[in-house]
């Protein structure tokens, strides 16, 4: 290298120029990743001297090319340099960033050479860290390091095989910044001269140290080289530090979300508070809403437990307010999610708009008619089934959704049923739930652990991501952006911090801020750097929690400030800015609001919109806990009278939830009389406000909380808010299912009520209690006395056929429309009925003898005063019992006006429960097929309005029916999947049980592997169940009906008859089994009885089968396509066992006929193959009509779907004939 380097001697090209001479060192090799300017390296800390015995040999020297390129770059840069300024520097931006970027060169090359030809890194050696700083203080000065005292240097050379040797002076130099250079270049190259402002030793010890700064510094120029500090600790809220991996699993739970055939997911993040949970699950926000998706966010509040579902709520509910802006941003798209939505959820749907303020922007207010209170949990079904379909309306793969949850731990029962309802819906695409808790609070039978080993089960994908504490260098970062310092200069900050907060991402911060505080960290304006009391920070006691610290740091604020935030923590997480700025002293005081604009400023609070919320719970808490017991119990109560002062004026029904939340808090310091009277009726509004919303668990919260501010006394002085207290918490207690407290409270308004009248509503809801706790009898009891008291008696002695036959008359001369034409007004009518509808139930259930006389009441009283909404299930028992009488073409008119009286109320939410008796219990005299859709409905509709129990045994019937009457078994076995998955997540289990009884049956006909297909598998744990709630024997009858069909198909003659007879025996002894027409149970009881009375004994038999027959008769006058085809086929068989043999063959043609023509395809299957058989018997087996019925009979088989039996035929062939 002949050419003079910049600046006099040695310095740049002198450097570069021994590396090319430089041996190799047996150090850890410095790599580059990512790119020229991306440098990852493990660092040495200390380099030992090389001794005499380390020195290379010749072959591990760099070859001449290498030396040859590395001298060539050497002359290069320097003469950039030289060309760029010289000793006139430029200290522009973009002057600065090009140095930056040659140095990176230069750096990036020594790195890339000792990569490559294993030449030995500059890590430790002081002499060759200098060297590299003069090179640096080279490029940024245009000149070589000037010491102020003369002195530069001294070298002595020596051969090839040693190295250099540097003495280097100690005085001082001019630094760069005092050319123009920006502070961090300048701290990089004092640190590398040895002059680290009297810090000791610098933090960089390595050339991939170097490397790693300028290239944070030419890839963020803004932060690390021209930042805008103003001496605060500033933090980079949206970056993530350390959680690659984390990142990576959550993205891949998304991208499968958003695929095209995306379902929906979840996805659990767990770990202790502070660790960066919701900072993880905000990342997917940038993603989702970039494609167009959509991004909801709640909360679980600890402080706001009075209502358990606001956080579910609350989102979706500042979603719907974020939607209604798009029509200003996006008016296409918004047009087109509100007629998706308004379609969807229908007229009906808009009752989430009660729950969901701001959805009626959207979609409108819904009308009053829909507003019906469902019966205990089907609230909550009801409202899931609408926000279901609200989630499907805008969960589509071109633009998911995204449902964040934070603090799950903190959910109670009811928000964990909802999300089941929801996530499960199978129906539901393009979705993800991202729920954040803490692992430490979570033991094994919590409600979140409960419901999400249920949801798994129900074949949706959870995926969980446990977060720690961050990783030391994580820590580092944190702290360098913090600072706008390079991760080098940060190191020894970081790890001391490290090591106090362990790494908790919220310590970390906070600690940061409390060092500034403390002014152990702080910003020098001369030196334009950060500098720290390293030996003072290790002497730090932190012994406590990061709540311990951010109340040690709230501590400093002014007096206003510090009442701002208890009074903020008072009302919880999140709250409505209007309703602190509500807490200020008086109107002209401005405390409140400069206080709050001060708590945002230092982010303890965000403000987002009209809401502020603490930026971490924990801050939340620590500013909660700044005040004693005594003193929050008196900040509750003073909030709640400074709220219900304001609020009275100016918003009275916007805040009444927090108002009476905060007088509950506040309760034990009341002592007025007139003020517990007036917060207990608070307490009633809040409450009535509630049960209109269907929030029955909340409204039955707050009835009871309200009797926390009231004494026996007030029954005397308030009766009416006692009255009304009491009955209206019996009522919510039992629509939210604590059936316990019911009989407690309506114990008491039994006791202290003045009237009967005043005691009808604690009855009714007594009488529902009882009825859902199974105890049947006890609740008629209590109603018939209730009648009794109300002079309208009701007599069990009078005979049945008396009681139809005199109600048959009053309605002699009246058409259906007569009827529909006048409505019930009468209020002690109205009593009586409402009385009278849950007795319906129980009398069925318990009582069938007292069913004639609760049914005839009804219709009398419908007559009498007209139509309500409790006549339909009446109308539709009347129905029933006529058709017991053999009148089946009165039952089927009352039936069918039953179904006229539900659509004249628009009462959909007592559908399933009609439904069931008109299509199950009422013969039908319309092809039955039609039925199956309609129990269909019935279904849907007792989902949609919470009906559940009643919905799914609709579901149970409707798949029986198709199962017996000749649906395609696939079909029928999908659908009976389905049905049980939806009872799964209802958790209705005896429904769900004997829904699968019949998918079984189905199972074992299409199973070409099922060994015995009469067995049903399940049959000893739904007996188990039916005993414990009091209808084994029911259901006993209905596993016995199955197997009997299951054993005639067959041909097991001596299992069926066995059966037919163990089932009449039960029906007997048991005289409250009631008969259904679904079961189908008279044709193959009949069928069975003729099979016996030719095989075994025909004249134990052989009547029983006459029977049938004439029930069959009877039936086919009145619906010759539900039944001809069975009786035909008995006939057939009669004739056959009499050796009628001419009209035997012509009955069973006549069979076959009405079977094929009225689409009962299984039985004619069976037709066929009784003909089969008969032709066999009477012409030999070899018949060819025998062996052409034979063919016939297994192909329509194969058509229903039963390939067991197809099998079951061609193994058997003709040998059962012989």
């Amino acid at each position: 290298n002949n050419k003079r380097p910049v600046g006099g001697g040695g310095g740049l090209a002198d450097l570069l120029g021994s590396l090319g001479d430089a041996p190799m060192r047996g150090t850890k090799r410095a790599s580059i990743a990512n790119g020229p300017f991306i440098i990852s390296t493990a660092n040495s800390s200390t380099t030992h001297p090389m001794s005499q015995d380390d020195t290379c040999t010749s072959q591990e020297h760099m070859s001449q090319e290498d030396r040859a390129t590395m001298r060539e770059l050497a002359d290069m840069l320097a003469n950039d340099t030289h060309h760029s300024g010289g000793p006139a520097v430029s200290t522009s931006p973009e002057a600065i960033i090009e140095k930056v970027r040659l140095a990176c060169n230069m750096v990036d090359a020594a790195l890339t050479l000792e990569e490559n030809s294993q030449c030995a890194p500059l890590d430790g050696a002081a002499d060759e860290i200098v060297a590299l700083g003069e090179a640096l203080y080279e490029i940024f000065a245009g000149f070589r390091p000037l010491m102020k005292h003369g002195v530069t240097d001294t070298r002595d050379h020596y051969d090839t095989n040693q190295r250099d040797k540097r003495v280097r002076s100690t005085q001082s130099f001019t630094p760069l910044s005092d050319v123009g250079c920006p502070p961090s270049i300048s701290n990089l190259v004092s640190s590398l001269l040895g002059q680290n402002n009297g810090r000791g030793p610098g933090p960089y010890t390595s050339t991939s140290d170097v490397s790693q700064a300028l290239n944070h510094m030419l890839n963020d120029p803004k932060r690390y080289l021209f930042p805008n500090s103003d001496g605060v600790v500033h933090f980079v809220s949206e970056k993530l530090y350390g959680r690659e991996e984390e990142e990576l699993k959550m993205m891949q739970v998304y991208n499968r979300v958003i695929a095209a055939n995306g379902k929906r997911e979840i996805l659990l993040i767990a770990g202790p508070s502070g660790v960066g949970k919701s900072s993880l699950a905000l990342e997917l926000k940038q993603p989702v809403e970039a494609m167009g998706g959509f991004f909801l966010s709640g909360k679980f509040d600890e402080l706001r437990q009075v209502d358990p579902l606001s956080a579910l709520f609350s989102a979706f509910n500042d979603f719907c307010a974020k939607l209604f802006q798009m029509q200003n941003d996006d008016t296409t798209k918004f047009v087109q999610l509100k007629e998706s939505i308004s379609q969807t959820l229908g007229e009906e749907g808009k009752i989430l708009t009660t729950l969901l303020p701001n959805l009626s922007n959207i979609i409108g207010a819904p009308d009053e008619s829909i507003l019906e209170y469902v019966e205990s949990s089907g609230a909550l079904a009801r409202v899931s089934f609408y926000l279901r379909q609200f989630i499907s309306c805008l969960a589509k793969p071109e633009h998911p959704v995204i449902l964040l949850l934070d603090d799950l731990q903190r959910a109670d029962s009811s928000s964990m049923e909802l999300i089941r309802h929801i996530i499960t819906g199978s129906d539901l695409t393009s979705f993800m739930l991202v729920a954040c808790y803490r692992e430490n609070e979570v033991y094994h039978t919590h409600p979140l652990q409960v419901e999400m080993g249920a949801i798994e089960e129900y074949g949706v994908k959870i995926s969980e991501i446990g977060l720690g504490t961050l990783s030391p260098s994580a820590t580092e970062r944190l702290v360098a952006d913090a600072l706008n310092i390079t991760p080098i200069e940060a190191r020894s900050l970081a790890q001391k911090v490290h090591s106090k907060t362990t790494g908790n991402a919220l310590f970390v911060r906070q600690f940061l801020m409390n060092l500034q505080d403390e002014e152990l960290l702080s910003f020098s304006l001369s030196s334009r750097q950060w500098v720290w009391d390293a030996e003072a920070i290790l002497a730090k006691d932190v012994t406590g929690s990061v709540a311990d610290l951010m109340t040690d740091r709230m501590l400093r604020y002014p007096a206003e400030v510090l009442r701002c935030l208890k009074l903020a923590a008072c009302l919880g997480y999140r709250c409505e800015r209007s309703s602190l700025e509500m807490l200020g002293t008086d109107d002209t005081d401005l405390s409140m609001i400069l206080s709050l604009t001060v708590a945002v400023t230092d982010g303890l609070l965000i403000e987002s919109g009209e809401y502020l919320t603490f930026s971490h719970d924990q801050i939340q808490q620590a500013a909660y806990s700044l005040a004693t017991e005594e003193e929050q119990t008196a900040l509750h109560l003073q909030v709640a009278r400074l709220l219900r002062k304001r609020a009275s004026e100016e918003q009275p029904d916007e805040v009444i939830f927090t108002v009476v939340d905060q007088y509950y808090r506040g309760r034990d310091l009341i002592e007025r009389r007139e003020e517990k009277t007036e917060v207990a009726n608070l307490h009633f509004i809040a409450g009535d406000k509630a049960r209109s919303t269907f929030s029955f668990p909340t409204a039955a919260e707050l009835f009871v909380r309200a009797m926390n501010f009231v004494d026996e006394k007030h029954w005397d002085t308030d009766y009416s808010l006692m009255l009304k207290l009491w009955t209206a918490a019996a009522e919510m207690n039992n629509l939210s299912g604590s059936l316990d407290e019911v009989e407690k409270l309506t114990d008491t308004i039994f006791a202290k009520a003045k009237s009967l009248t005043d005691k009808l509503p604690a009855y009714y809801s007594l009488i529902k209690a009882l009825g859902v706790k199974g105890k049947f009898a006890a609740g008629l009891d209590i109603g018939l006395n209730v009648l009794q008291e109300l002079g309208r008696p009701l007599s069990s002695t009078v005979e049945s056929k008396e009681t139809i036959e005199a109600t048959l008359l009053t309605m002699t001369n009246l058409s259906n429309a007569d009827i529909l034409s006048k409505e019930m007004s009468d209020e002690g009518a109205i009593y009586e009925m409402r009385m009278i509808h849950p007795l319906l139930l129980c009398s069925f259930v318990a009582r069938p003898d007292l069913l004639v006389n609760l049914a005839c009441r009804t219709v009398q009283m419908a007559i009498e005063y007209g139509i309500s909404r409790y006549s339909p299930y009446g109308f539709a028992l009347f129905g029933y019992l006529l058709s017991l009488d053999g009148q089946i073409r009165l039952s089927y008119k009352y039936g069918k006006l039953a179904l006229a009286i539900l659509e004249h109320f628009n009462a959909n939410a007592s559908a399933p429960r009609v439904y069931l008796v008109v299509y199950t219990l009422i013969l039908p005299v319309e092809p039955i097929q039609a039925g199956f859709e309609q129990l269909d409905r019935a279904f849907n509709l007792g989902i949609q309005y919470g009906d559940i129990e009643a919905g799914t045994a609709c579901a149970r019937v409707g798949l029986a029916a198709r199962f017996y009457h000749g649906d395609k078994l696939e079909p029928v076995i999908q659908s009976a999947r389905e049905y049980t998955n939806v009872m799964a997540v209802h958790r209705t289990e005896f429904v769900r049980l004997s829904t699968g009884l019949f998918l079984q049956a189905a199972v074992n006909l299409t199973d070409v592997s099922c060994e015995d297909p009469t067995v049903l598998k399940d049959q000893e744990q739904i007996l188990e169940l039916a005993t414990r709630i009091g209808t084994r024997n029911r259901l006993y009858t209905v596993i016995l009906s199955i197997r009997i069909y299951l054993s005639y198909i067959f041909h097991l003659d001596d299992l069926a008859g066995y059966l037919v007879e163990e089932r009449d025996r039960i029906k007997k002894e048991d005289g409250k089994i009631l008969a259904s027409n679904i079961l189908n149970d008279t044709l193959y009881t009949g069928l069975v009885a003729t099979t016996m009375a030719r095989s075994r004994d025909r004249k134990k038999w052989e009547p029983i089968a006459l029977g049938c027959k004439e029930k069959l008769a009877g039936w086919c006058k009145e619906s010759e396509w539900n039944y001809a085809h069975g009786l035909k086929l008995i006939e057939a068989e009669l004739a056959f066992l009499d050796g009628r043999n001419e009209e035997a063959a012509k009955l069973y043609d006549d069979a076959i006929k009405y079977a094929a023509k009225h689409r009962f395809v299984h039985e004619e299957a069976v037709a066929f193959e009784r003909a089969s058989h008969f032709h066999a018997k009477i012409s030999g087996n070899a018949s060819p009509l025998a062996q052409t019925y034979l063919e016939k009979a297994k192909g329509l088989y194969l058509q229903w779907g039963a390939k067991r039996k197809a099998v079951d035929m061609e193994t058997q062939k003709m040998y059962m004939y012989m």
